[in-house]
């Protein structure tokens, strides 16, 4: 579940979140706000904080309000729970992140440590407050795993730098042609919609699985950034890579040394034939030259 919302300074909204009690029992259910700041590696994975971390260059923490008691849900109930955010009238402009968590641990007693996301269950809200937005998407990498392979799948890595204040959607097409330069598939690109948040990079990977691959292909990754009111940004890259079959593979390079052997072969035996051809006459030059 996500809130993605573009909120304005001094903004105040609710949104509603269902949350089912998926164990066989009933159980009282405790809502929390975290803070998560960008992932250290490029898996897009939140880093979320505990209580006693912050980040306040980014944090929405402290904007939303929950259910302060413990809500009692039956086994395998469903049930809305309502959220407030009050965004402040001084909020920087940019992406501001956080999650809501539910979990059957009262909050006083996670107050200090790490959050146990295998026993909650969380929704994100990333918040893009209006103002002096800087949109900044680079492409760092865009190639295929192996430049060469054996046969299909094959999969095509793209990297993206974020470098501006606020989190982008980068969206598009990947287009896969042949030696022949003939469109051969068409895969869409981060269609899930997933976030390069700010001062990091994300990894995104696309994969293509055809039947039946053979030669030299190239990719062009077509893709865009930007809200709609201020314009779109570009991002464009292109890569090349070869599949060959390795039964293909042993079948020319079996032709190829049956042909070397064949030449070789008929080399020997011209070599053989001219040999006797002239033996005979060098054997009469040789006489001739005795007398």
């Amino acid at each position: 579940s996500r809130v993605d919302e573009n909120v304005s300074p001094g903004e105040q909204f609710q949104k509603t979140i269902k949350v089912t009690n998926m164990s066989g029992k009933n159980q009282i259910i405790y809502v929390k706000v975290r803070d998560f700041a960008a992932p250290e590696d490029e898996s897009g994975e939140p880093r979320f904080l505990a209580n006693a971390e912050t980040a306040p260059e980014i944090s929405l923490k402290s904007w939303i309000i929950v259910p302060g008691s413990g809500i009692e849900f039956g086994a395998g109930e469903t049930k809305d729970i309502n959220i407030a955010v009050n965004v402040p009238e001084n909020a920087s402009p940019g992406s501001h992140y956080g999650a809501v968590f539910f979990g059957i641990t009262p909050p006083a007693a996670t107050e200090k440590t790490a959050i146990l996301i295998g026993r909650e269950a969380g929704a994100l809200v990333l918040l893009r407050v209006a103002g002096e937005i800087l949109e900044s998407a680079d492409i760092r990498e865009f190639r295929p795993e192996k430049y060469f392979a054996l046969a299909p799948p094959v999969k095509l890595i793209t990297r993206i730098q974020n470098s501006g204040n606020a989190h982008v959607k980068p969206a598009g097409v990947i287009l896969i042609k042949n030696m022949l330069g003939r469109e051969v598939a068409s895969l869409a690109f981060n269609e899930q919609g997933d976030s390069a948040l700010p001062d990091s990079i994300r990894r995104f990977e696309n994969i293509w699985n055809p039947s039946f691959a053979l030669g030299r292909y190239k990719a062009n990754l077509i893709a865009a950034y930007g809200e709609k009111g201020q314009g779109r940004e570009s991002l464009l890259a292109d890569t090349s890579f070869f599949v060959m079959p390795g039964k293909i593979i042993l079948i020319v390079f079996g032709f190829f040394a049956v042909l070397v052997i064949s030449i070789a072969a008929a080399l020997l035996v011209w070599k053989r034939r001219l040999l006797r051809g002239i033996n005979p006459i060098l054997a009469q030059i040789r006489a001739h030259r005795v007398v």
